[in-house]
């Protein structure tokens, strides 16, 4: 499941050096993680479409980030509005009783997470890295529901409820280098499908590399480490990669336009990218 994926990649940021190398393959997650990621997007989607109506500029509204299934990865989706960018963990919440020591006192009912800590922690410093909100967006595990029928978003260091339209402003926020990578991401996977190639998996956590799996009109496996503007230094993934797999690296710039020095979060950007090269 969905959290099994996460005590892994916690487990193994802390015993590795600063890059780490996978073989991504696709999640397979459970029915009930499906149908509560679903429900998640659609609630979601829901508010942003109230709100982006509004808007007379399409750039600062309601926009996903990730919004799609993958693995290894910090959260279970993530999106941006005006300034702010709100990372998001499922979480399948259930009501408990409990009796403190006398049978005959007035029991209590409190919520009980399903999230192990270690999944809560690596999203907290993911975010806390790239300027992120982290937020739990708890489902009722007896019948599917949101826990509250606004936002449903509370912040996993602090369990208060948040509110983006609140926190979120106009004032001027850099963009984050994990933000930089997702975007870059995306732009070499439009690439692919432009070229009738089918797009197997991909991964935006931090420290992962490869980055993307593709298979060519061949049928065969290649992989790509994805470099968002920065030189084209090539990871040697010789001990963790199989060499019948073949390689390639994607060099993406993402810069402000009209000659600004900073790029900042829900305003324009340029973008340039020449194509992958073969690593050899």
């Amino acid at each position: 499941m969905f959290h099994d994926w996460l005590k892994k990649l916690h487990s193994k940021s802390n015993n590795a050096p600063s890059k780490q190398l996978y073989s991504i393959d696709r999640p397979d997650e459970s029915r009930e993680y499906l149908q509560a990621w679903s429900m998640t997007g659609k609630h979601l989607q829901s508010l942003f479409n109230r709100y982006n109506h509004l808007l007379e500029n399409p750039y600062i509204g309601f926009c996903w980030m990730r919004s799609e299934i993958i693995s290894p990865t910090f959260d279970s989706m993530n999106f941006r509005y005006k300034n702010r960018a709100f990372s998001i963990l499922i979480d399948f919440v259930s009501e408990v009783s409990s009796s403190p020591t006398d049978m005959q006192r007035k029991r209590w009912r409190q919520l009980m997470s399903h999230i192990p800590e270690g999944a809560k922690s690596l999203q907290i410093s993911v975010c806390e890295s790239n300027d992120m909100i982290p937020c739990i967006f708890p489902i009722r595990e007896d019948d599917m529901s949101p826990l509250s029928s606004d936002w449903n978003l509370y912040d996993t260091r602090t369990g208060k409820k948040i509110n983006p339209t609140d926190v979120a402003d106009d004032s001027p926020r850099r963009i984050s280098e994990w933000e930089l990578l997702n975007f870059g991401i995306s732009v070499v996977r439009n690439h692919l499908r432009d070229r009738g190639y089918h797009v197997l998996s991909y991964t935006d956590a931090p420290g992962i590399m490869p980055q993307l799996w593709f298979e060519d009109e061949h049928g065969n496996k290649n992989w790509v480490q994805v470099i968002v503007n920065r030189p084209m230094e090539i990871t040697d993934l010789s001990s963790t990669v199989a060499n019948e797999y073949k390689g390639y690296i994607a060099g993406v710039s993402i810069l402000p336009t009209d000659g600004e020095k900073v790029l900042y979060r829900s305003n324009p950007a340029e973008i340039e990218f020449k194509g992958l090269q073969v690593v050899t």
